[in-house]
């Protein structure tokens, strides 16, 4: 909060302000300020899936992805999965450069500089998971997770099986938006099909929706959820709580 957050944005038709202005305050990069849609987030990509090891560093690499373009989710999950295949003896030396591949400030800057520029395993990184996956022979291993050619970023066997989930696995696109599902107990139902009601989901929807012997059918939920969020991103609605019961 002290360190890293200078003030927070809304986009331009929403006024829930929920984007982020960051900025260094101290060391190598002081003075760098960067815009972010969530600050956590960037957080999970470079300091878990890429182990940049402080929140200075971490900034840097948000930077530099926004500045050329690149897509964070894309560009870290496909750097972990090469070091992942590094550390498993699929990819070498010989494939690098000489670069051993870790997790790590300096490896994920250089890799990110690779891809944009086209030079060495940059090439194929560039192409995504599914193209380093191509490259090195690993579709069929148990450890290449991807759908529609694209990364998996949310997981069902870990977060659970809700829309959004089921929508990046069936969609034609693979995953491009969140359609969430309201919060679900067993026990209060009523409060669950208030909340879809305020979505705008008409009593026959919510028949057929709740016609299941798991409390809903996630792929007739899923339908309406995704005309939900694109309505709201026609509008230029925020998705967040506040507006989603409007």
């Amino acid at each position: 909060l002290h360190k890293v957050k200078k003030r927070r944005l809304s986009c331009p038709s929403c006024t829930y302000a929920d984007k982020e202005i960051l900025g260094v305050s101290e060391g190598e990069f002081k003075g760098l300020t960067t815009t972010i849609s969530a600050w956590a987030m960037g957080n999970e990509n470079f300091g878990i899936q890429c182990q940049v090891d402080s929140y200075d560093k971490i900034l840097k690499c948000l930077d530099t992805v926004q500045r050329y373009g690149l897509c964070r989710h894309a560009a870290t999950t496909v750097i972990d999965y090469a070091v992942h295949l590094f550390d498993e003896g699929i990819i070498t030396k010989g494939d690098t450069d000489g670069l051993a591949l870790r997790r790590d400030y300096e490896t994920t800057c250089t890799l990110i500089e690779w891809m944009v520029s086209g030079r060495g395993i940059g090439s194929i990184l560039g192409k995504g998971i599914q193209g380093v996956a191509t490259a090195f022979g690993t579709e069929d291993r148990e450890d290449y997770f991807a759908t529609k050619s694209t990364a998996v970023t949310m997981d069902p066997r870990l977060m659970g099986f809700d829309t959004t989930v089921f929508e990046h696995i069936v969609n034609f696109k693979g995953y491009h938006f969140s359609v969430d599902t309201p919060p679900y107990d067993s026990e209060h139902l009523d409060k669950f099909r208030q909340a879809l009601q305020r979505r705008g989901m008409s009593d026959e929807a919510l028949s057929k929706i709740m016609d299941s012997p798991v409390g809903f059918n996630i792929g007739r939920l899923t339908r309406y959820s995704e005309d939900w969020k694109a309505l709201s991103d026609s509008l230029g609605f925020c998705t967040q709580d506040p507006y989603r019961g409007f």
